[in-house]
């Protein structure tokens, strides 16, 4: 006879199972969770291989292209949609062009910037080549984003220079080994960027267990803290 915790986690398990099918899977999982080792970490949904962005704009296209995907209203109170379509454009141009850049699965990509439908768009693209995203508030003091910086050694940082309403900005660094700086304000970026509208990034399929972005503690108590979270599920520390 099953305990009530036992009971409990089998409903569990059943409701997981029937969620996740409703995703898409490059290959199939074999299980719902498992445990690792004796400690309080599992792995959920192993053996399966998804992607994030494709279960985000690829599967819909075919029914809901033209049905909005985002609304944004701007610093200046102006209200814009994006549809599927437009958006699933957007994500496939910055992730050619991220690709151009020599960003690969793996490789950590810093985000800092205003609330727009490019931060989407530039998760999106992290997502469908197989990248980490580590979002950081684009205001955020400039010791905090070299603590951050320092943290996780991206391959790139994305800001945005125009201010759009933000009271102060941090300094972003210029110069780093190994490290690429875009400003996504600048003409440099538009004329790159409109090179790559018509191109098409097949998804990297990942398996759930790997990361898929890195999201930091505030630090107000210490140093801050990197929580990993695997494509499948689960977050953990690093």
């Amino acid at each position: 006879m099953l305990t009530a915790d036992a009971e409990g986690e089998g409903l569990n398990r059943d409701f997981w199972q029937r969620e996740a099918q409703r995703l898409h899977w490059q290959h199939p999982f074999e299980q719902v969770v498992e445990f690792v080792e004796s400690g309080p970490r599992r792995r959920w949904f192993p053996e399966g291989k998804t992607n994030l962005c494709f279960n985000a704009l690829d599967r819909h296209l075919a029914l809901r292209a033209d049905r909005c995907a985002i609304i944004h209203r701007d610093f200046c109170g102006e209200a814009h949609q994006m549809s599927y379509r437009e958006l699933w454009q957007q994500v496939n141009a910055l992730s050619s062009l991220m690709a151009e850049w020599g960003i690969r699965q793996g490789d950590r990509v810093l985000i800092t910037l205003p609330m727009t439908p490019l931060a989407a768009v530039a998760m999106l693209a992290c997502a469908r080549l197989g990248a980490i995203h580590v979002v950081v508030y684009s205001s955020i003091t400039s010791e905090a984003l070299a603590q951050r910086i320092q943290a996780c050694t991206p391959a790139l940082i994305l800001h945005h220079s125009d201010s759009r309403g933000r009271e102060s900005l941090p300094t972003i660094p210029t110069t780093a080994e190994n490290m690429r700086v875009v400003d996504t304000a600048s003409d440099a970026y538009v004329k790159q960027l409109a090179l790559h509208m018509d191109r098409h990034v097949p998804c990297v399929w990942l398996s759930s267990c790997e990361p898929s972005h890195i999201l930091f503690t505030s630090g107000t108590s210490g140093v801050p803290k990197g929580i990993v979270r695997d494509t499948g599920a689960m977050p953990w520390r690093c």
